[in-house]
């Protein structure tokens, strides 16, 4: 997994350490950063390590992350900020 540069759904819950569950549930939100290729949900693997770097440093806005194929949409419920980490 280490050399690929994109993942499964079920590489990416192996590599942030989280449950298909939960990632399917922030995919739909529009939380993570991810792409849809063939009918396959695939992760760009330096999108996601950078996503859950500004995940666990408090940042909120992924649109420095990767300039397409993410809507770079914040998402809060309430006035609580979501931290799904």
């Amino acid at each position: 997994m280490k050399g690929k540069i994109y993942l499964t759904v079920k590489e990416a819950c192996e590599l942030i350490r989280i449950s298909r569950v939960t990632l399917h549930r922030m995919i739909s939100k529009g939380m993570v950063p991810s792409y849809k290729i063939g009918g396959k949900r695939l992760f760009n693997r330096r999108e996601l390590i950078e996503w859950v770097k500004s995940q666990r440093e408090g940042k909120r806005d992924f649109r420095s992350v990767s300039k397409k194929g993410y809507d770079g949409h914040i998402h809060h419920q309430g006035s609580k900020k979501v931290s799904p980490i």
